[in-house]
Protein backbone atom coordinates (compact mmCIF):
# COMPACT_ATOMS: atom_id res chain seq x y z
CA UNK A 1 0.00 0.00 0.00
CA UNK A 2 2.58 2.46 0.99
CA UNK A 3 4.48 1.84 -2.19
CA UNK A 4 1.32 3.00 -4.58
CA UNK A 5 1.51 5.59 -2.16
CA UNK A 6 4.85 6.59 -3.44
CA UNK A 7 4.37 5.78 -7.10
CA UNK A 8 1.27 8.28 -7.09
CA UNK A 9 3.36 11.02 -5.72
CA UNK A 10 5.96 10.19 -8.38
CA UNK A 11 3.93 11.72 -11.16
CA UNK A 12 4.95 15.23 -9.25
CA UNK A 13 8.10 14.15 -8.49
CA UNK A 14 8.99 13.62 -11.35
CA UNK A 15 10.84 16.47 -13.82
CA UNK A 16 12.09 15.04 -16.97
CA UNK A 17 13.98 18.23 -18.74
CA UNK A 18 11.54 20.21 -21.24
CA UNK A 19 12.67 21.46 -24.58
CA UNK A 20 15.03 23.66 -25.63
CA UNK A 21 13.76 27.52 -26.36
CA UNK A 22 13.80 28.42 -29.90
CA UNK A 23 17.49 29.76 -31.47
CA UNK A 24 16.43 33.56 -32.23
CA UNK A 25 19.22 34.57 -35.44
CA UNK A 26 19.99 38.03 -36.67
CA UNK A 27 18.30 40.26 -39.04
CA UNK A 28 19.02 38.91 -41.63
CA UNK A 29 18.57 35.41 -40.54
CA UNK A 30 14.30 36.30 -39.96
CA UNK A 31 14.35 38.25 -43.46
CA UNK A 32 14.98 34.92 -45.65
CA UNK A 33 12.84 33.51 -43.25
CA UNK A 34 9.99 35.73 -44.03
CA UNK A 35 11.09 35.90 -47.79
CA UNK A 36 9.10 33.26 -48.31
CA UNK A 37 5.78 35.42 -47.32
CA UNK A 38 3.44 36.59 -50.08
CA UNK A 39 1.72 39.83 -48.68
CA UNK A 40 -1.95 39.86 -49.92
CA UNK A 41 -2.58 43.52 -51.39
CA UNK A 42 -5.82 43.74 -49.62
CA UNK A 43 -5.17 42.71 -45.95
CA UNK A 44 -8.82 41.72 -44.99
CA UNK A 45 -8.74 38.85 -47.55
CA UNK A 46 -6.45 36.01 -47.73
CA UNK A 47 -5.90 34.59 -51.36
CA UNK A 48 -4.64 31.21 -51.92
CA UNK A 49 -0.80 32.14 -52.55
CA UNK A 50 -0.64 33.93 -49.22
CA UNK A 51 -1.74 31.21 -47.48
CA UNK A 52 -0.17 28.37 -49.04
CA UNK A 53 3.08 30.79 -48.11
CA UNK A 54 2.55 31.33 -44.58
CA UNK A 55 1.80 27.10 -44.23
CA UNK A 56 5.37 27.22 -46.20
CA UNK A 57 6.98 30.14 -43.10
CA UNK A 58 5.51 28.02 -40.33
CA UNK A 59 6.50 24.62 -41.53
CA UNK A 60 8.13 22.48 -39.07
CA UNK A 61 11.22 21.91 -41.66
CA UNK A 62 11.73 25.82 -42.14
CA UNK A 63 11.05 26.97 -38.64
CA UNK A 64 13.82 24.48 -37.32
CA UNK A 65 16.46 25.60 -40.22
CA UNK A 66 15.83 28.63 -38.76
CA UNK A 67 15.25 28.67 -34.85
CA UNK A 68 16.56 24.94 -34.13
CA UNK A 69 13.13 23.81 -32.98
CA UNK A 70 10.01 22.33 -34.82
CA UNK A 71 7.25 25.19 -35.11
CA UNK A 72 4.69 22.32 -33.58
CA UNK A 73 7.30 22.14 -30.60
CA UNK A 74 6.89 25.93 -29.79
CA UNK A 75 5.88 26.67 -26.30
CA UNK A 76 4.33 30.90 -25.34
CA UNK A 77 7.64 31.90 -24.68
CA UNK A 78 8.91 30.63 -28.11
CA UNK A 79 6.23 32.64 -29.43
CA UNK A 80 7.32 35.79 -27.61
CA UNK A 81 10.90 35.88 -28.36
CA UNK A 82 10.09 35.11 -31.96
CA UNK A 83 7.86 38.28 -32.06
CA UNK A 84 10.10 40.60 -30.23
CA UNK A 85 12.50 39.66 -32.77
CA UNK A 86 10.50 40.18 -35.99
CA UNK A 87 9.02 43.36 -34.37
CA UNK A 88 12.46 44.73 -33.56
CA UNK A 89 13.85 44.10 -37.02
CA UNK A 90 10.58 45.33 -39.32
CA UNK A 91 11.53 49.02 -37.20
CA UNK A 92 15.04 49.13 -39.11
CA UNK A 93 13.41 48.08 -42.75
CA UNK A 94 10.98 50.86 -42.23
CA UNK A 95 13.37 53.30 -43.85
CA UNK A 96 15.51 51.29 -46.31
CA UNK A 97 14.00 47.98 -47.34
CA UNK A 98 9.85 48.78 -47.35
CA UNK A 99 9.01 45.70 -48.87
CA UNK A 100 10.53 43.73 -45.97
CA UNK A 101 8.68 46.36 -43.74
CA UNK A 102 5.65 45.05 -44.91
CA UNK A 103 6.32 41.36 -45.28
CA UNK A 104 7.86 41.19 -41.27
CA UNK A 105 4.53 43.17 -40.71
CA UNK A 106 2.66 40.64 -41.64
CA UNK A 107 4.68 37.45 -40.24
CA UNK A 108 4.44 39.73 -36.74
CA UNK A 109 0.34 40.03 -37.31
CA UNK A 110 0.42 35.66 -38.51
CA UNK A 111 2.60 35.67 -34.93
CA UNK A 112 0.05 37.35 -32.73
CA UNK A 113 -3.24 35.00 -34.07
CA UNK A 114 -0.66 32.13 -32.44
CA UNK A 115 -1.72 29.36 -35.92
CA UNK A 116 -2.07 26.28 -35.09
CA UNK A 117 0.73 23.72 -36.37
CA UNK A 118 -0.40 21.67 -39.42
CA UNK A 119 -1.74 18.20 -38.65
CA UNK A 120 0.84 16.23 -39.69
CA UNK A 121 1.81 12.66 -39.19
CA UNK A 122 5.21 12.86 -37.34
CA UNK A 123 7.81 9.66 -38.70
CA UNK A 124 8.43 8.16 -35.22
CA UNK A 125 12.34 7.28 -34.20
CA UNK A 126 11.53 4.84 -31.50
CA UNK A 127 10.80 1.28 -32.01
CA UNK A 128 8.50 -1.21 -30.55
CA UNK A 129 10.05 -3.08 -27.81
CA UNK A 130 10.15 -6.75 -26.89
CA UNK A 131 7.61 -6.70 -23.64
CA UNK A 132 10.20 -9.62 -22.28
CA UNK A 133 12.44 -7.06 -21.91
CA UNK A 134 9.86 -4.15 -21.03
CA UNK A 135 8.95 -6.98 -18.26
CA UNK A 136 12.44 -6.89 -16.75
CA UNK A 137 13.14 -2.76 -16.98
CA UNK A 138 10.20 -2.57 -15.08
CA UNK A 139 11.29 -5.15 -12.31
CA UNK A 140 14.44 -3.62 -11.94
CA UNK A 141 12.46 -0.28 -11.06
CA UNK A 142 10.47 -1.96 -8.77
CA UNK A 143 13.00 -3.41 -6.90
CA UNK A 144 15.28 -0.25 -6.94
CA UNK A 145 12.62 1.52 -5.26
CA UNK A 146 12.52 -1.36 -2.29
CA UNK A 147 15.86 -0.46 -1.93
CA UNK A 148 14.83 2.89 0.09
CA UNK A 149 15.73 5.06 -2.91
CA UNK A 150 14.17 8.29 -3.91
CA UNK A 151 10.66 7.93 -6.63
CA UNK A 152 12.70 10.40 -8.54
CA UNK A 153 15.92 8.47 -8.38
CA UNK A 154 14.63 5.47 -9.81
CA UNK A 155 12.44 6.70 -12.72
CA UNK A 156 15.35 9.15 -13.93
CA UNK A 157 17.82 5.88 -13.38
CA UNK A 158 14.54 4.15 -15.72
CA UNK A 159 14.37 6.50 -18.41
CA UNK A 160 18.15 6.99 -18.78
CA UNK A 161 18.90 7.68 -22.05
CA UNK A 162 21.42 4.44 -22.22
CA UNK A 163 18.35 2.14 -20.95
CA UNK A 164 15.37 3.79 -22.86
CA UNK A 165 17.70 3.45 -25.89
CA UNK A 166 18.65 -0.13 -25.48
CA UNK A 167 14.69 -0.59 -24.81
CA UNK A 168 13.05 1.78 -27.84
CA UNK A 169 15.78 2.67 -30.32
CA UNK A 170 16.43 6.08 -29.02
CA UNK A 171 17.22 7.88 -25.86
CA UNK A 172 14.23 9.28 -23.45
CA UNK A 173 15.68 12.63 -23.49
CA UNK A 174 15.43 12.93 -27.36
CA UNK A 175 11.59 12.15 -27.29
CA UNK A 176 9.28 14.38 -28.75
CA UNK A 177 5.54 14.78 -27.46
CA UNK A 178 4.47 12.68 -30.34
CA UNK A 179 7.22 9.60 -29.61
CA UNK A 180 5.79 9.79 -25.60
CA UNK A 181 2.73 9.85 -26.80
CA UNK A 182 3.35 6.23 -28.71
CA UNK A 183 5.84 5.07 -26.04
CA UNK A 184 3.61 5.27 -23.40
CA UNK A 185 1.01 3.05 -25.19
CA UNK A 186 3.96 0.27 -26.12
CA UNK A 187 4.06 0.37 -22.41
CA UNK A 188 1.00 0.02 -21.67
CA UNK A 189 0.48 -2.87 -24.03
CA UNK A 190 3.26 -4.84 -22.33
CA UNK A 191 1.53 -4.16 -19.39
CA UNK A 192 -1.85 -5.57 -20.87
CA UNK A 193 -0.17 -8.25 -22.79
CA UNK A 194 1.21 -9.74 -18.75
CA UNK A 195 -0.91 -8.87 -16.70
CA UNK A 196 -4.11 -9.70 -18.69
CA UNK A 197 -7.82 -8.67 -16.82
CA UNK A 198 -8.20 -11.45 -14.41
CA UNK A 199 -4.96 -12.56 -14.50
CA UNK A 200 -3.50 -13.04 -10.38
CA UNK A 201 -0.70 -12.28 -9.09
CA UNK A 202 0.41 -15.12 -7.09
CA UNK A 203 4.38 -13.89 -6.88
CA UNK A 204 6.15 -11.68 -5.35
CA UNK A 205 8.18 -10.93 -8.87
CA UNK A 206 4.63 -10.40 -10.93
CA UNK A 207 3.88 -8.05 -7.98
CA UNK A 208 7.15 -5.83 -8.36
CA UNK A 209 6.82 -5.97 -12.08
CA UNK A 210 3.22 -4.41 -12.46
CA UNK A 211 4.36 -1.88 -9.34
CA UNK A 212 7.53 -1.29 -12.54
CA UNK A 213 4.67 -0.78 -14.67
CA UNK A 214 2.98 1.56 -12.33
CA UNK A 215 6.27 4.13 -11.85
CA UNK A 216 7.00 3.99 -15.58
CA UNK A 217 3.75 4.94 -16.95
CA UNK A 218 3.65 7.65 -14.39
CA UNK A 219 7.18 9.15 -15.05
CA UNK A 220 5.62 9.37 -18.90
CA UNK A 221 2.14 10.99 -18.18
CA UNK A 222 4.52 13.69 -16.09
CA UNK A 223 6.61 14.03 -19.00
CA UNK A 224 3.28 14.48 -21.55
CA UNK A 225 1.77 17.44 -19.48
CA UNK A 226 4.84 19.31 -18.74
CA UNK A 227 5.63 19.12 -22.78
CA UNK A 228 6.15 22.30 -23.83
CA UNK A 229 3.32 21.36 -26.86
CA UNK A 230 1.29 18.71 -25.29
CA UNK A 231 -1.85 19.49 -27.24
CA UNK A 232 -0.05 18.74 -30.44
CA UNK A 233 -1.40 14.79 -30.59
CA UNK A 234 -4.84 15.18 -31.67
CA UNK A 235 -7.20 12.20 -32.08
CA UNK A 236 -6.66 12.15 -35.66
CA UNK A 237 -2.78 11.97 -34.88
CA UNK A 238 -3.20 9.65 -32.62
CA UNK A 239 -5.19 7.36 -34.86
CA UNK A 240 -2.67 7.71 -37.90
CA UNK A 241 0.05 7.15 -35.75
CA UNK A 242 -1.64 3.82 -34.31
CA UNK A 243 -2.39 2.92 -38.50
CA UNK A 244 1.37 3.67 -38.85
CA UNK A 245 2.46 0.87 -36.67
CA UNK A 246 0.50 -1.60 -38.23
Amino acid sequence: MKLRVFILIGVFLARPALAADVKIPDCNGIKDWASVVVVPDNGDQTPPETADSVKTLFSNERTSQTFGKAFSEWSETDFQHVEHQVGGCQDMQKRYDPAAYDKLGYVLKKLYERPKPQETVPNLRIKKPDCGSVNSWALEGAQALKQNKHMQQVQDQMFSDVKTARLFGLGFSQWNIYEKTQGYKYIADCRIETFPRGHKMTSESDRNTFEGYQLAQSYVQHSQRNDPNPRAVTKRVYKQMQEQQK
